[in-house]
């Protein structure tokens, strides 16, 4: 079985993605898992209120992605693709590359919307590209 993760922040750059990894996946002959996560930070506080706000904050992650598995469920078209999600805290620069190799991730699918695209390549993307083993494919949003 293939693993594709694709990182969503449920915008309309990451629905994008979804849906085209779905339309290039459906007539697919072989088992893919498609492994939605989402990463969320905790803002400074309070020792406190920090508790509190962590999980506030992976109980919205969670939701959304519940959310996101349902609708990319629903518009399936191909029986041999399996959904997952993962919430998990941290940024993206640190927790891709963990996943991928804790996960065998085989591709990884992301969005970029042209407004952030020129900030958004040189930091993010470029240090995920150089931490991980797999290919990266980025879809941009027009």
């Amino acid at each position: 079985m293939k693993i594709i993760l694709i990182p969503t922040d449920f915008s309309a750059s990451s629905k994008n993605v979804i849906e085209c990894v779905l339309s290039f996946l459906k007539e697919v002959g072989e088992d893919y898992k498609l492994l939605l996560l989402n990463t969320y930070l905790v803002p400074t506080s309070q020792p406190e209120d920090l508790i509190a706000v962590h999980d506030e904050l992976r109980k919205k992650s969670r939701e959304g992605l519940e959310d996101q598995r349902k609708k990319m469920e629903s518009a399936n078209l191909n029986a041999r693709i399996s959904f997952d999600t993962l919430s998990h805290m941290g940024t993206l620069e640190n927790v891709i590359p963990h996943i991928v190799k804790n996960h065998h991730i085989d591709c990884v699918v992301m969005g970029i919307d042209q407004e952030k695209r020129k900030c958004v390549l040189e930091k993010t993307y470029s240090h995920i590209l150089n931490s991980i083993m797999c290919p990266l494919m980025i879809v941009p949003t027009y």
